[in-house]
Order: C-alpha cells, then sequence, then structure tokens
C-alpha cells in the first residue's frame, strides 16, 4: 500500500506526515524482510525510502530557506537515518517517475469532478518537488545501488509499465546469473 494514501497526519506539508509515510513504508519492507525470509523474493515498495529523502529535501528548501518547512538539523538527523547501510543495502533497485507540473495536475484531475488544486497538488509544489527530486538523486546516487529516472510526461501508463517490467526483469537476470571467473568479452581480445 502506498503509504502516504493511508496517512493520518493531514498536514501533508508538516515533517510529520513525511516521517510517519517513511517510518510506515520501512515498517512495512522491514516486516517483509524478517518474516517472509526466504519465502519473498522481491519487495516493490511504492513511495519508499529514496521518495522520503526527495521530500525531506523539499521540506528542507521550500520553496526558499526563510519559509522551509524542516530546519537542517532535522534534515540532517532525518537524512541520516533514512541512508543508513541498513536501510540501502536492502534495495537493489529505486526508480524515480518524474513528470511536468502541468502533465501531473492533468493526470491528476482527469477522473476527478473537480479541479481545485491541493496543498500539493499544485504547480508550485510539483516544480519544486521535481527540483528537489533532481537535487537528492545529486547528492544521493552514490549512496544506492542503482537508480533509475524516468521521465513520464510523454509516455502512456502502458509504456511506463512495460519499460520498468522490462529493466526489473533484465536487473533480476544479471542478479541470478552466476560469474565464475567472468571476464567481459572485450576485456579477451
Amino acid at each position: 500500500t502506498e503509504r502516504a494514501s493511508v496517512c493520518p497526519i493531514p498536514n501533508k506539508t508538516h515533517p510529520f506526515f513525511n516521517t510517519w509515510t517513511s517510518c510506515s513504508a520501512i515498517t512495512e519492507i522491514t516486516e517483509h524482510l524478517t518474516v517472509g525470509h526466504g519465502e519473498i523474493d522481491i519487495i516493490i515498495s511504492d513511495r519508499g525510502i529514496f521518495d522520503a529523502l526527495c521530500w525531506f529535501e523539499w521540506l528542507n528548501v521550500n520553496p526558499s530557506k526563510a519559509n522551509s518547512y524542516l530546519a537542517d538539523t532535522e534534515y540532517e538527523a532525518l537524512r541520516g537515518f533514512l541512508t543508513m547501510k541498513f536501510w540501502r543495502q536492502c534495495l537493489d533497485l529505486v526508480y524515480i517517475f518524474t513528470v511536468s507540473p502541468e502533465k501531473s495536475l492533468k493526470r491528476e484531475y482527469a477522473s476527478l469532478l473537480t479541479d481545485r488544486t491541493g496543498s500539493i497538488m499544485n504547480k508550485s509544489v510539483l516544480s519544486g518537488y521535481n527540483e528537489a527530486i533532481g537535487a537528492a538523486q545529486q547528492r544521493f546516487t552514490d549512496s544506492f545501488r542503482r537508480l533509475k529516472n524516468i521521465d513520464t510526461s510523454e509516455l502512456s501508463a502502458d509504456e511506463v509499465s512495460y519499460q520498468v517490467t522490462s529493466e526489473v526483469l533484465d536487473a533480476l537476470r544479471d542478479m541470478l546469473e552466476e560469474r565464475v571467473a567472468y571476464f567481459p568479452e572485450e576485456s579477451t581480445r
């Protein structure tokens, strides 16, 4: 379950919202890693650890330091918690899906009876969040095994699903192939 959709904290711009969401995701992942040990091969987490880092990045700098929602000291502590090797070693592949604010709003309201913007679903926040995603990706690219960014602005849901499924299957194949005395072909010439 995507944790932000069930978060009981109403204020989405308060750090408590993202703290609850990220800790709930970690709790759920940890449960599957321990209780399902030996039974579960793949865990897919929507709005997981990297997403929380992006939101804390946004909360720390949004929209300017004068108006930030999260002080630097709290940001550093939360960032340290979320980037512990303890969590990161469980993540083989992180997908970062981005979309233009305009396309995001169009998709959001396509099946709703209203087009009234919300506290998060508005052009200003979505633009700032895209900037936070870029900053987080740049800051944490070496902290995670593999980060893959897909801009979905010009892609259909089916195209994104196909691309992700193909890449996940390739990644699984790479992880499962045993390479004993393996040398890349180009190095043997």
